[in-house]
């Protein structure tokens, strides 16, 4: 390992290891930014897909290989067919701590004898950068995803994978010591993200989600409302189209609200068609992507997936959530939203039943004051350069001979 006199000398050098998927990625590149405009390198190990975000950021790629495209697909339809607690299993037992993270480890371990990295920052459900940061004899720390409650509540399924890629990788079994002993990072609040701490794990550094960064624009979009109605925000996530559960949940979404006094927004991402949706109600807007932040400005209250990104920017803007969850750590999100009273959950997605939480959380004020407490709550964790400086302070005591 290279040694020097860390953050006010030498620069150092981070490696990042995610998916790319929007979902994964994407909360991991202001951290990024963020020690490169300090002067410190940064490189992230990720699959060619995440190039396009990457070169937006101003960010250096290091490709890691993907699994066989047959396997991929396989997993995703065992995933789409499985009940909620099925496709927790699936999700973390076969892709994200399975084939995903075996056929990254390769590139990733030739990353780090290479480039000699000082920390390696890796997103929560890419147990590859842990487990190559321990083989490797570095240091690891975990950007949140995901609620550390979650992995708490299911450390059984992830720590489970978590030793079976140890074993692949020529290591022992650690039944999650190595995660209990990463600092997190993590841009849940508290009041979605209650557990116990283990002996020896550290308390999350809870960061602020990032702000607005967009800039108001000179022509008013199409789908804000200009007639007093409320603006209800919808999406299921950019990454999850290829679901025909999603389709679905959609198809009955549009049909719940195309009889209310609201204009809606609904997002797709890329991958789904918008001619699945059938006939579009007038009331509604169809769009492939738009910066959530720019719809939040606007919009009354949030229909989603409980995905981390929508969940957790819907909570730092204050707004009511009506969350349908489908899979991995979205049910653990929903109960939390729930526990909160900043939300309702959603389990069956039928017609009735969502247009009757959609009404509800544009008019119940105790749902919407709960929603402003956790907004404020958020407004005062930590920035990100106090985020950074622990990063830094990390990657010097790694340095560091002990």
């Amino acid at each position: 390992m290279r040694l020097g006199p860390g953050p006010k000398g030498v620069m150092m050098r981070f490696v990042f290891t995610s998916t790319h998927l929007s979902g994964h990625l994407l909360p991991l590149l202001r951290y990024g930014q963020a020690l490169r405009d300090r002067g410190q390198e940064v490189r992230f190990a990720s699959t060619e897909a995440a190039r396009p975000a990457l070169e937006k950021a101003g960010l250096e790629l290091f490709v890691v290989d993907e699994p066989p495209e047959e396997d991929t697909k396989a997993v995703w339809e065992r995933l789409d067919a499985a009940d909620a607690h099925g496709a927790l299993l699936v999700a973390f037992g076969e892709l994200f701590g399975g084939i995903t993270p075996k056929a990254a480890m390769p590139r990733v371990m030739t990353l780090i004898e290479e480039w000699q990295p000082d920390l390696i920052l890796r997103e929560c459900a890419a147990p590859v950068g842990l487990v190559a940061a321990q083989k490797a004899g570095l240091k690891s720390a975990r950007i949140g995803i995901m609620s550390d409650q979650f992995y708490d509540t299911h450390r059984d399924v992830y720590f489970s994978a978590i030793d079976r890629l140890r074993v692949e990788a020529g290591l022992s079994p650690d039944a999650g010591a190595g995660w209990a002993a990463e600092q997190a990072f993590t841009s849940f609040p508290e009041a979605v993200d209650r557990f116990a701490l283990d002996d020896g794990q550290h308390e999350p550094l809870r960061v602020r989600p990032l702000g607005s960064a967009t800039k108001a624009s000179a022509e008013m979009p199409a789908w804000k409302p200009t007639d007093g109605r409320p603006l209800l925000y919808i999406t299921l996530g950019t990454v999850s189209g290829r679901s025909e559960r999603v389709r679905k949940t959609y198809l009955r979404a549009l049909e719940a609200v195309s009889t209310l006094p609201v204009q809606a927004l609904l997002t797709t991402g890329p991958i789904m068609q918008h001619e699945m949706l059938g006939t579009i109600p007038d009331n509604v807007f169809v769009e492939t992507f738009i910066p959530q932040a720019e719809v939040f400005e606007h919009a009354s209250a949030v229909v989603n997936h409980g995905g981390s990104g929508t969940f957790i920017g819907a909570l730092a803007a204050g707004l009511p959530q009506v969350v349908v969850p489908l899979f991995a750590d979205q049910p653990a999100n929903a109960r939390a939203l729930e526990a909160s009273g900043a939300g309702i959950s959603v389990y069956d997605s039928e017609v009735e039943t969502l247009r009757a939480a959609m009404e509800r959380v544009l008019v119940d004020e105790k749902i919407r004051a709960a929603a402003a407490r956790v907004a404020a709550e958020m407004a005062g964790m930590r920035s990100m350069d106090e985020a950074v400086d622990k990063i830094e302070a990390l990657a010097t005591d790694a340095r560091a001979p002990h």
